[in-house]
């Protein structure tokens, strides 16, 4: 057994034209019914006790919505500094 046997995380891959959420009624849509609970799930994946979310194109994740920027604001605690 491992550390992350029957944990799950949310990999958020928003590109056209697969994937794309257009608006902010939408994203609070997607915020709100399926990662929040996600999140509050017991199996969601935590290392050091933080959340594990993996944003695909995180540069245009972080541009395209104010909902967005709100949320990583809320799960960071402050300006999220974004890596590859």
């Amino acid at each position: 057994m491992t550390l992350f046997d029957d944990s799950f995380f949310i990999s958020l891959c928003n590109t056209a034209p697969l994937f794309v959420v257009q608006n902010e009624s939408d994203w609070k849509a997607m915020i709100y019914r399926d990662w929040l609970p996600a999140f509050h799930h017991p199996s969601y994946l935590r290392i050091d006790n933080r959340l594990v979310f993996k944003i695909i194109n995180a540069l245009q994740f972080y541009q395209v919505s104010s909902t967005a920027v709100i949320l990583v604001r809320l799960l960071c605690g402050s300006e999220p500094g974004l890596t590859s």
